[in-house]
């Protein structure tokens, strides 16, 4: 008798393995296909700014000190996935499709750890968090909802505090479980909140945050979750005291320049503002009716987290500090956006990206346990593998892996080599998309709004001052041309005091082409500008890289 029971425990042990592993491989043929399906079609500034940092942090002659961030950096985890991976693939860009596989595989591996915190067998949670997120990935194929679940397969957009997220709440479940801080978890929680709240804010609003509240609460009922719950808040302390210490350590250091957190100030007008911004997405369907299978999960999820912080439910304090956490994480991503005056339009749904797997999350956690459930969990299981690799398959294509080399790009470029002309000025999207399909290799653009000339946001200060002919100095900026496309220029040329330029057209672009006179007068208010932002050391140093007397 003994015997058979320890064969059916292995027969079945080893079945779960196969399971998990048929489960993580499906989520990555999955995550290919999504990549294949909207990384072309998809490229746009936000995107490739991360790939012209890169190529900038490895430049010897533009020291990145001068680059400009957004409010948010992603210092980790994603530029410690996606610099190996560029270091790989060069400017090809296969570096992204390949960075969304690797999110997408660690996001389902912290959400197996923090569900395995609460008590679920390892084996049991592998599967129930993958199988949910393997569902979550083949939305892809209803119209509308590859977009959302992509934006969280991007560097540095925000798709990497989920993962960071599940991580601190596997830590903080770890300790509430065993009822103490270990050694490691305690410097590992420490280590990777202070690298996270450096690299993201939306790690404090929708993880630590919500964590620490749903901990207090619990604790406030359960005297012996106190010293946890004391734990968190000082290592919490800790951690943002040397967030904080690192950003003004650049700042006196003179290295990298960042953007306010907060873009407006948060009055009731602003707020306003913005939660009208959002009603109007939200009934133009920008928000729901394009990802409305995905809500519907998420809504699910939470009756199903409701119905287990009832009273009558005897849940244990660690799933009820769980499930708590879950649900205010999710309301807080809602109000996060608004509060701060951050929704502007359907493109804000980049804060909300939590709500694409913590639903599943807190379903996984409800289900396990459940004997019905979990009856049918193995033949699920085995259905989503089968589906999801099939339904991949038919979407994967290696050349949609790469950056594309469109043929109206590739004639701007051999208008400018036949025109010798190696500088010009456009806006931020064209920039990017242009010295990235040009492969680093065409005329250097430096970037310029209507009311930005130039325009210091997500790109590098001394960029604007390209190598000399020998590559072993820097020249002042000499535009030759004007990219029009996406620019006023009857804002931009009185600011260079330019007077009738000569327009021509290649193609879909409209060409702005400068006399020497207009070159050296554009180069001369870009140089100012720039040299009145870096001040200081970086100033003098970029100075005495210039010819004598310039």
């Amino acid at each position: 008798m003994n015997a058979n029971i320890t064969s059916s425990t292995s027969a079945r042990s080893s079945a779960n393995i196969w399971l998990a592993l048929g489960l993580v491989l499906a989520a990555g043929f999955l995550a290919l296909s999504l990549a294949c399906n909207e990384f072309q079609s998809q490229i746009n500034s936000d995107l490739l700014w991360p790939h012209i940092f890169l190529h900038d942090l490895f430049d010897p002659l533009h020291p990145v000190s001068g680059w400009t961030f957004g409010s948010a950096t992603f210092w980790f985890p994603d530029y410690a996935i996606l610099l190996p991976l560029n270091w790989l693939c060069g400017n090809s860009g296969l570096e992204y499709p390949l960075y969304t596989v690797a999110i997408y595989l660690i996001t389902g591996t912290t959400m197996a750890w923090a569900l395995a915190a609460t008590g679920v067998e390892r084996r049991k949670a592998f599967i129930a968090t993958f199988l949910g997120l393997d569902v979550v990935l083949m939305t892809q194929f209803i119209p509308g909802h590859a977009g959302w679940l992509w934006l969280l397969g991007i560097p540095c957009d925000h798709g990497t505090s989920v993962s960071m997220g599940f991580t601190l709440m596997a830590l903080v479940l770890g300790a509430v479980r065993t009822g103490n801080w270990s050694r490691w978890r305690s410097i590992t929680f420490l280590i990777l909140l202070t690298l996270g709240l450096a690299s993201n804010t939306l790690i404090l609003v929708h993880w630590l945050a919500p964590i620490g509240l749903a901990l207090a609460w619990v604790a406030w009922r359960d005297k012996n979750l106190r010293p946890v719950a004391n734990g968190l808040f000082w290592r919490a302390a800790v951690a943002l005291a040397l967030a904080v210490s690192q950003r003004l350590a650049f700042s006196l250091a003179q290295t990298f320049f960042f953007s306010k957190l907060l873009q407006y100030p948060p009055t009731p007008t602003y707020i306003w503002e913005s939660f009208s911004h959002f009603v109007k997405n939200f009934i133009a369907g920008g928000v729901f009716a394009d990802h409305w299978l995905l809500w519907i999960i998420g809504a699910v999820g939470i009756i199903a987290t409701a119905d287990g912080l009832r009273p009558a439910r005897s849940t244990n304090p660690v799933q009820r500090v769980a499930l708590l956490a879950g649900l205010l994480s999710l309301l807080a991503a809602w109000a996060a956006p608004i509060a701060t005056v951050y929704w502007v339009n359907p493109t804000s749904i980049r804060y909300l990206l939590n709500w694409l797997l913590l639903p599943v999350w807190l379903l996984a956690l409800r289900a396990c346990g459940n004997m019905v459930v979990e009856r049918w969990m193995p033949k699920l299981s085995v259905l989503a593998i089968v589906l999801g690799i099939a339904l991949s398959l038919t979407r994967i294509d290696t050349e949609k892996m790469f950056f594309s080399r469109p043929p109206e790009n590739e004639a701007l470029l051999d208008f400018c080599e036949r025109h010798d002309l190696h500088e010009g000025l456009a806006d931020f999207w064209h920039t990017h998309l242009l010295t990235v399909e040009w492969r680093f290799g065409g005329p250097r653009l430096d970037n310029i709004a209507n009311d930005f000339v130039p325009c210091f946001w997500c790109n590098n200060a001394f960029d604007y001052f390209p190598p000399t002919k020998d590559g072993h100095g820097l020249a002042k900026p000499a535009p030759q041309f004007i990219i029009v496309d996406g620019l006023d220029l009857q804002h931009v040329l009185p600011y260079f005091t330019l007077g009738t330029v000569q327009i021509t057209h290649v193609g879909p672009y409209t060409i702005a082409l400068l006399t020497p006179e207009q070159t050296k007068r554009a180069g001369e208010v870009i140089a100012k500008q720039t040299l009145d932002l870096l001040q200081g050391r970086r100033a003098d140093w970029l100075k005495s890289q210039l010819p004598p007397g310039s």
